[in-house]
């Protein structure tokens, strides 16, 4: 059974779409047509996704284990090229929702497991703990 996530689209009209459990991004046509994989073999559970169609990017956030403590944020160009990792494993705990501020040229997502909102600039620097509302047992 496949888990998706709710879709994002780009000024081209195209959705991006996370399957959570197969840990892929897809992107289509609004209608379903001309599915393509753009990105395979992401971390643990990705979860929240932004588009930059302005600077064609693709940001997703990997929850990863949160005993492991190795979440991450990662992006890749709209077309599935030059992926990178923006957020390194570790630094943020379980990432989730995502969204993207252009005029800040911020990311800013929850932190599930380390209860926090955190934001970053788009290319991962200045890494900030904006709420904290407590600490588990491991953190």
């Amino acid at each position: 059974m496949r888990q998706l996530i709710a879709p994002k689209t780009s000024r081209g009209g195209r959705l991006f779409f996370l399957e959570c459990i197969a840990g892929r991004i897809h992107a289509s046509k609004p209608d379903g047509s001309n599915l393509e994989t753009l990105v395979t073999e992401c971390r643990v559970f990705p979860d929240g996704v932004a588009v930059d169609a302005d600077a064609g990017h693709v940001y997703w956030t990997n929850m990863g284990v949160p005993e492991q403590d190795d979440g991450s944020v990662e992006r890749v160009d709209l077309d599935g090229r030059r992926r990178k990792m923006v957020v390194e494993p570790g630094v943020t705990r379980t990432p989730k929702q995502l969204c993207l501020h252009k005029a800040e040229e911020k990311l800013y997502w929850s932190d599930r497991d380390g209860m926090r909102v955190m934001h970053a600039n788009l290319d991962g620097s200045a890494i900030e703990t904006l709420i904290e509302t407590g600490r588990t047992d491991a953190t």
